[in-house]
């Protein structure tokens, strides 16, 4: 900024956080006001009439704001999504107050150039939300922008059966904590459609739904509301928006949370998308991000009947004296989802300051150097660019990561000798997509350039000088089956091998260490298919949607993903896992030191 915007001497900075800047704000403004009997800091400002009594309030009030490219993004969301989300995610904050709604009024910003019939759209989608909340539009408010704006405020009264509005901050030590609704499962679609865009739908269609037409739990509220009338105890209620570990303190309100919920609590778009997003489905869970379930408190007493009136409620654990939030008595570090940590730590990336940059430039040893340690040799490097036999340049750099993969998966055992194939998925000039895949009978731990062959995803030969691994079909499966992966590695790695011939292979993924639990749900197991044919490549394709992992009887593993480095973990992961199964079983023999066995 400049001139009268600016700080004199050593910037301040900008708020580092969304509760630094509501400090700013309550430093200048009181929150106790004639008819704002109960000041600000919940999900709606109840308003009492400035000559009624202050018990009695008669509405509740919210606002929130809705902007492109902060909370939607053009690639993947329609003008009707935008539209009618911008309105949902406002009613959410009735839902918390066990509020009805009434009305509302729109603040619209638009950019010169859209057009009216984007216009339209958007107010289609939230005109058919708004008939279905019943809510009337009051007026509002209209400007011009650099980028779509929504600025909804919106007001309701108490549920008939209800005393008055829920709010945060009736918590007490010992009371129960719950959760009405999904948690992380928002942070999924939004992760998929920022990744695959609108494909992510075919693949993650529950979790894009929750991020693209969240719906608001009205009637979940109110039943709340209602509980509060019925006993005389009123649950403490807000819903759920940056992600659990950040409105879980805001809802207790200086005091603290001990978790202990059920590992099976996890939507199964979660589990599956978490060793995709290399993030335990548990962190996905905690962290969320614009779920708009409902998050409560209740007394011991009175949680049997949220649980009876609401059978979907699951109870997360207890309140405690201690602020912080603690997972099974171990503390977990506050986190989610906060508009201005998010644009300080743009702007360090930006200016080359801040922890981001200082990250960013504390590059990994390369592969190269932690071979060398080993007295592996540094292979010649592969030129990007530059024609392979018989390929086109634009698949060099797929190249390069294939042999790069293969050299790895060698050196660490996964792959030997002339067994196993990779792949990756690759864009070709004209904008088509294609398979490059290892050909027939090549040591994947010796690579050459011309040691590729190029498929089109329908199974033709584009070129290539050789002929294509027996096991291409699978691959060409996998891609089809699961638009969003990059990259197939089909391995034999023996420990994964040992343990499908033993008499414990459907008991070596039920160990119970951390590990094999974060990724038993993603292996699939396909039964026995002779290799090379096409009755295996159907049944690993019909698996591949579900599963980043297959395991073949009595034929290797298959993992695919985002990239060639994934896979390649994955399967690293899970080698280790049977490693441990089988030393577990008994089934390894023990080496003593300095002898034999």
């Amino acid at each position: 900024m400049n001139g009268f915007w600016d700080e004199p001497g050593a910037a301040s900075g900008s708020p580092g956080s969304e509760d630094e800047l509501l400090g700013l704000i309550d430093a200048e403004f009181p929150s106790i006001f004639p008819h704002l009997p109960f000041g600000r800091g919940h999900d709606c400002a109840e308003l009492a009439g400035i000559a009624a009594s202050p018990e009695k309030v008669c509405l509740a009030l919210s606002t929130d704001l809705f902007l492109q490219d902060v909370h939607f993004s053009t690639r993947y969301f329609l003008p009707e999504e935008a539209g009618a989300k911008a309105l949902t995610s406002a009613v959410s904050d009735l839902a918390a107050a066990g509020a009805a709604p009434l009305g509302f009024s729109l603040g619209l910003m638009l950019p010169p150039r859209i057009g009216v019939k984007t216009v339209s759209r958007m107010l289609s989608g939230m005109a058919r939300k708004a008939r279905e909340y019943g809510l009337g539009l009051s007026g509002g408010d209209l400007s011009r922008s650099d980028r779509i704006g929504f600025s909804v405020t919106l007001w309701g009264a108490p549920c008939e059966s209800s005393p008055g509005f829920l709010r945060r901050g009736a918590a007490r030590r010992g009371d129960r904590i719950f959760l009405v609704g999904q948690a992380g499962l928002a942070r999924v679609g939004l992760w998929a459609l920022e990744k695959y865009g609108r494909a992510a739908l075919d693949r993650f269609p529950s979790a894009c739904l929750a991020h693209l037409d969240p719906r608001p739990l009205l009637r979940e509220g109110r039943i709340l509301a209602a509980l509060s009338g019925q006993s005389g105890e009123r649950p403490a209620l807000m819903d759920l928006s940056d992600g659990l570990l950040r409105d879980l303190p805001r809802l207790l309100k200086g005091l603290g949370a001990n978790l202990d919920f059920p590992p099976d609590l996890f939507h199964r778009e979660i589990s599956a998308a978490s060793v995709l997003m290399r993030e335990p489905a548990a962190e996905i869970f905690l962290r969320g991000g614009e779920d708009y379930a409902l998050l409560g408190v209740c007394g011991p007493e009175l949680w049997p009947r949220v649980k009876e009136s609401l059978p979907e409620a699951v109870l997360l654990g207890d309140v405690v004296p201690e602020e912080g939030v603690r997972l099974r008595g171990a503390p977990v570090a506050k986190d989610g989802f906060d508009h201005f940590s998010t644009v300080a730590a743009a702007t360090a990336e930006k200016t080359g300051r801040g922890p981001l940059r200082r990250v960013r430039a504390g590059k990994k040893p390369s592969l190269w150097r932690a071979m060398a340690r080993h007295g592996e040799k540094r292979p010649t490097r592969l030129r990007i660019g530059l024609p392979r036999p018989g390929l086109p340049p634009e698949t060099g750099p797929a190249v390069e990561a294939i042999v790069a993969i293969g050299r790895r998966a060698g050196f660490s055992g996964l792959i030997s000798g002339f067994n196993g194939n990779i792949s990756a998925r690759v864009a070709l000039a004209g904008g088509s997509a294609a398979c490059l895949i290892t050909r027939a009978g090549v040591d994947k731990s010796a690579l050459a350039p011309g040691d590729f062959v190029l498929l089109s995803l329908s199974g033709g030969k584009i070129c290539g000088v050789a002929e294509a691994s027996s096991e291409s079909l699978m691959h060409l499966e996998i891609y089809r089956a699961a638009p969003g992966s990059r990259a197939v590695l089909h391995s034999h790695p023996p420990c994964l091998l040992a343990l499908s011939l033993s008499p414990f292979w459907d008991k070596g993924f039920a160990l119970p260490l951390p590990e094999v639990e974060r990724y038993r749900a993603f292996l699939g197991v396909t039964p026995f298919f002779p290799p090379g044919t096409a009755e295996l490549a159907a049944a690993v394709g019909r698996a591949a949607g579900e599963h980043a992992a297959l395991w073949l009887t009595r034929h290797g593993l298959v993992t695919h993903g985002p990239d060639l480095a994934f896979v390649l973990s994955l399967t690293a992961e899970l080698e280790q896992t049977a490693k441990m199964a089988l030393l577990n079983f008994g089934l390894v023999p023990q080496i003593p030191p300095g002898g034999s066995a």
